[in-house]
């Protein structure tokens, strides 16, 4: 009996070839997509569950208010985890974390390098996380001052195959630091990358570290719990310790509410200050994973609605095997078998898709690792049988329950079911396919949109050909001003500017205290300092007063501000106001504003502008901004280039641009965007394989119908309009549907960014127009072509 199904479904395979080609190549298509979104969604779902303790390990955060600004931090003083390690049995051990601020220069040697993902941890770090040591003990490699652990690959970098442990490096021209462990590379599915762990025992005895103040927040701290204990109870202890070592911060109206976060919800629940990453989202993961099923649907569609509409050429089967004792079961398990046998075919394309098309689909939405699912090949083929089965009994079940439900006589008469039942289904399944086809159609101009809205918005200052240049170490730093003088002195370069950090990245904001406001209430301003040139470099254009000048003595107590800082201090006449730092501090000072800016977005679009203040103190600057001329940037470069090295010999030129870093602070917005609307692609292009050959088999039932229309004087137009209307309408009904899903949808997603598009209606009526294109444009050759044909042949036609 099997075999007999087997040839069966053979025979019809190779019998009519292009149905079968367009099912199965739909079919490989869906299921392609499906593994791979599949893989991604896992591995996203993976972040930080290969540390063996990973359910015991989470992040200390902190949701303050700050004179009435609220901020969510992942970030907490330095001498919490060691109180919290001291104060409660439940902890097992602590560590912090934190990074050395700006890229390091590390020499080896001759020879030197500029670093950028250096970090200081405590000795229990190799306690709590499972990142695997080639060398050395976890215990110990971190518990000496000015010891460090390097990666795999860092190791391999300075020092080829050679033994590391003993060797010295030394850090940024000014101490040295000897390498004690090596540890695997950092997987790309931990939340936090690093190339190298200094001990932070190294600054036990700095005043500056942060280690020993409560009131500087600054350390990502984690704690190990005992597996026994249920973190959200033990947050309920927190309120205790807060009053014990942070009541000073409520007498300065600083409220401090610590609670936990596990490791395992980082990557993708946590969007907070001072993140060691950049995390994912599990918005996007509930996004894909829903176009996979989507895209699913489709193609499981396209079988359903290819195989009823061609259920009449099989009617006649139907009807000898019935008149020869077959009963509806046995129809149904070879109606079914042959859906498997497509999907299993369809199976087998897909996974050599997959194998091809997995390297560029992992470089598109990584960061950091590589997505594969050819590393457990017993799971991967279960998985794949399992999905085989399931589509296949997905897209044949409704074909073959219909199928087998056709009467003997009238499926020898090459009936079947007739009247509007047979094509009721059929109809509700297009217009289910294109209600997701036009979400889908929806959803990308959208997010296009705001794509495009970011890269194009007036950030308020001129982004373009602004050359960065970070100084390393003090010594440079000290020489800043000469410099300057020399850089400004090449005609590639406009204008020069210095200030203490890089556009695109993040600043810090520092409690003020303003005149006119509660003077025991600290005020959140984000603070920069800069020298006279900052505003020319950048373009900025001032509302009210003016910028800094070495002509003006006083400009070292002046301040510049921004709109948004004028607006919530509700100064109608700002020039003049003064902006104290703490007053019960002896070295507090007053700041007078001399000028108000317009606003501008020094950090990106992500971010809403907060209150800022512009201090002028150019020898305490430590970043070079070069604005370039308009012509061939690498020349230019090439001239910065010759310049620094003779200036600075000893040190090779790291340099970035404004316009990237502010393009890097996008990149998973832009890949996902780019993802999205690729996946909409293809399941737009599976939507219309299907609409293809299911109008292919409609104007094929209905060739007599048209021979007879044109025959009583029906012309081409008339009989292709008539042909039309019908997928027409199924279109106008899915876009129905489409409209407030695809607003559902996007109305959410459009909340991730502090400046955004409008969701107005053309969006929608685009969308609309084009999913209604795309169904004619496919449609449309069927139906002329029936339309072309001699009426003689049309009537001759079954």
């Amino acid at each position: 009996m099997i075999t007999n199904y087997l040839k069966t479904a053979l025979r019809v395979l190779f019998r009519q070839k292009s149905y079968s080609a367009i099912n199965i190549g739909g079919l490989a298509i869906g299921i392609s997509v499906c593994i791979l979104i599949l893989t991604y969604v896992l591995y996203e779902l993976s972040y930080d569950k290969f540390h063996e303790k990973s359910e015991q390990i989470y992040r200390v955060c902190v949701d303050a208010n700050i004179g009435g600004t609220p901020m969510d931090l992942a970030l907490t003083s330095g001498p919490m985890g060691p109180a919290l390690d001291e104060d409660y049995p439940e902890v097992l051990k602590q560590t912090r974390i934190f990074q050395t601020g700006r890229k390091i220069l590390v020499t080896q040697g001759e020879n030197k390098f500029y670093e950028g993902n250096f970090y200081y941890a405590d000795s229990t770090f190799f306690n709590i996380f499972s990142f695997q040591l080639i060398r050395g003990e976890a215990d110990k490699v971190l518990t000496a001052p000015n010891s460090m652990v390097l990666t795999e690959k860092l190791a391999r970098k300075y020092f080829n195959e050679e033994d590391p442990i003993g060797k010295v490096l030394r850090i940024n021209d000014n101490s040295n630091f000897t390498i004690t462990g090596v540890v695997s590379d950092v997987p790309g599915n931990s939340h936090f990358q690093f190339d190298a762990l200094f001990s932070a025992s190294t600054l036990s005895g700095d005043p500056q570290s942060g280690l020993v103040n409560w009131g500087a927040v600054s350390k990502n701290t984690y704690i190990l719990l005992d597996k026994d204990v249920d973190y959200r109870a033990f947050q309920d202890k927190f309120k205790d310790f807060e009053d014990r070592h942070m009541s000073f911060l409520k007498q300065a109206n600083v409220i401090f509410k610590l609670y936990l976060q596990p490791l395992t919800d980082i990557h993708l629940y946590s969007k907070l200050r001072g993140e060691l990453g950049t995390n994912g989202d599990i918005k996007y993961i509930y996004i894909f994973s829903a176009i996979a099923i989507f895209i699913l649907i489709i193609a499981c569609i396209n079988y359903m609605n290819l195989a009823s509409a061609r259920s009449f050429k099989r009617a006649k089967e139907v009807g000898m095997r019935k008149i020869h004792g077959a009963v509806k079961g046995q129809l149904v398990r070879q109606f079914l078998g042959e859906s498997v046998l497509l999907s299993f075919i369809a199976l087998i394309i897909s996974v050599v898709i997959v194998k091809v098309s997995m390297p560029g689909f992992s470089d598109l939405v990584l960061t950091q690792g590589t997505l594969t699912v050819f590393n457990n090949l017993l799971i991967i083929l279960l998985f794949f049988l399992i999905l085989t089965i399931v589509v296949g009994l997905v897209a044949g079940s409704y074909p073959a329950f219909y199928l087998s439900s056709f009467k003997p006589i009238s499926a020898l008469k090459g009936g079947g079911i007739t009247g509007k039942k047979k094509s009721y289904v059929r109809n509700v399944l297009v217009v289910l396919q294109f209600t997701i086809a036009t979400v889908l159609i929806i959803c990308t101009g959208i997010i296009y949109s705001q794509l495009n809205y970011m890269n194009h918005k007036d950030l308020g200052f001129n982004k373009e050909n602004k050359m960065v240049i970070e100084l390393r170490n003090q010594n440079l730093i000290s020489k800043i001003e000469i410099l300057k003088a020399e850089f400004k002195g090449l005609s590639v370069v406009k204008n020069i500017s210095t200030a203490t950090s890089l556009p695109g990245s993040t600043i810090n904001g520092t409690g003020y205290f303003p005149e006119g406001k509660d003077p025991d209430t600290p005020i959140i301003m984000f603070n920069l300092t800069t020298d006279e040139d900052f505003f020319d470099t950048f373009e900025m254009k001032f509302v009210e007063g003016r910028g800094f000048s070495h002509e003006f003595g006083t400009d070292s107590m002046a301040i510049v501000i921004n709109q948004t800082l004028q607006k919530q201090m509700e100064w109608d006449e700002p020039i003049g106001k003064i902006i104290r730092t703490n007053p019960t501090r002896e070295d507090s000072r007053a700041y007078k504003v001399i000028g108000v800016v317009k606003d501008y977005h020094y950090t990106s679009l992500l971010d809403e502008i907060g209150p800022m203040l512009i201090h002028y103190y150019p020898s305490r600057t430590n970043t070079l901004i070069l604005n370039l001329n308009e012509a061939n940037t690498q020349s230019q470069i090439e001239q910065v280039r010759a310049k620094w090295d003779e200036l600075v010999p000893e040190m090779p030129l790291e340099y970035s641009f404004v316009k990237e870093n502010f393009e890097r602070r996008y990149l998973s917005y832009l890949k996902m965007g780019k993802l999205f609307t690729a996946f909409s692609i293809i399941a737009i292009f599976i939507a219309c394989i299907g609409l293809f050959g299911l109008a292919s088999f409609l104007t094929e039932i209905r060739t007599k119908e048209i021979g007879i229309r044109k025959v009583n004087g029906a012309s081409v137009l008339t009989i292709v309009r008539l042909l039309n209307i019908e997928f027409v309408k199924w279109v106008l009904i899915a876009n129905i549907i489409a409209w407030p899903t695809a607003y559902y949808f996007m109305s959410d997603w459009i909340q991730n960014f502090s400046y955004r598009i409008e969701l107005t209606w053309y969006y929608f009526v685009i969308g609309a127009i084009i999913s209604l294109l795309i169904a004619l444009i496919t449609v449309s050759y069927q139906t002329i072509m029936a339309a072309l044909r001699n009426p003689v042949d049309c009537l001759r036609y079954e």
